[in-house]
């Protein structure tokens, strides 16, 4: 060591000052490269945290589309199976009037073409007046269409039954009622001569789906 009162020379000082510029120097550095450690494990969090956030918000948005077109799906078969039953239903409904109507004797097939031909057969032949025998009818169609035919005034309305099953089958089954006073003619009302029903001379029947 110096010797007690001894001075440091101004070279010793220099090479003192030197090596404690030169250990600050690494302390600094050491800090800054803790800290840039700290910066670049922060920004990895952070950047973690966003990846996950973004895969989360995207597995979400998925699954729920997945559950939007399972909902839509569902509601499409309810739907359909919704329309099925009716459909079948209506077409239940339709066999069970067919039925009432062969068994009530006012079907609009071949039960309703032999009543005309015996009908007919019964109708005295006594010559009337001209046009006095004669209904002008005005048939007014679910679709808005209007038909006109010329009938007898003892035909029945069983016979407009059938021409309608003529002219038009797909209104099958439907029934006819009057306007005014308003009356349904179906099953044994139907066997009544459109004279009596007061569709003479002339007069109007509204077509309605059964």
């Amino acid at each position: 060591g110096r010797p007690p009162g001894e001075t440091a020379t101004e070279e010793e000082i220099a090479r003192q000052k030197a090596a404690m510029m030169t250990k600050l120097a690494e302390m600094r550095k050491q800090r800054e490269r803790e800290e840039e450690g700290r910066r670049v494990a922060d920004f990895k969090r952070e950047t973690d945290a966003a990846r996950k956030a973004q895969e989360a918000k995207e597995r979400w948005e998925r699954d729920e589309l997945q559950r939007e077109k399972e909902r839509v799906r569902k509601e499409r078969e309810e739907e359909r199976r919704r329309k099925q039953e009716l459909k079948e239903r209506l077409e239940w409904d339709r066999k069970e009037r067919l039925g009432e109507q062969q068994r009530a004797g006012t079907y609009v097939g071949d039960v309703v073409s032999v009543r005309r031909v015996a009908d007919a057969a019964e109708r005295p032949s006594v010559k009337k007046k001209a046009g006095a025998d004669e209904c002008h009818l005005q048939l007014r169609l679910p679709d808005g269409r209007k038909l006109q035919k010329q009938f007898k005034a003892g035909d029945r309305i069983t016979d407009v039954y059938d021409h309608l099953q003529t002219v038009a089958p797909e209104l099958i089954p439907f029934h006819v009622m009057t306007t005014f006073p308003k009356r349904t003619y179906e099953g044994a009302d139907a066997n009544v001569t459109l004279r009596d029903a007061g569709l003479c001379p002339r007069g109007v029947l509204v077509v309605k789906h059964s």
